[in-house]
């Protein structure tokens, strides 16, 4: 085998046969039974019914993820502030008196 290249198996992005195949079955088996599913939820208590509902819509809606803030500790600046800071800066740089 070259190192860094693939010289066998599937090609990158091919599905895989067993994966396909298995989805076909579970589609098929999820369209024949639709039905029966939706009168057995039907026939839950409500606690029930939620807790079978919020385990099955994983499957259908993306989960989100918290997002987290960090507070940046270091004191920001505009730029009126950074121009005066910059200004004092070169006044003081001209004072210096430079010996050759």
């Amino acid at each position: 085998m070259a190192k860094g290249y693939k010289t066998g198996g599937r090609r990158r992005g091919s599905a895989n046969h067993i994966t396909r195949l298995t989805r076909e079955l579970l589609t098929d088996f999820m369209t024949e039974n639709y039905d029966g599913f939706k009168d057995a939820m039907a026939k839950l208590p409500s606690i029930d019914f939620v807790r079978a509902y919020i385990s099955i819509i994983k499957y259908v809606v993306p989960t989100l993820q918290s997002v987290s803030m960090e507070q940046n500790k270091s004191k920001q600046t505009t730029i009126e502030e950074t121009l005066i800071k910059l200004s004092g800066e070169a006044e003081e740089e001209s004072k210096k008196v430079y010996y050759r």
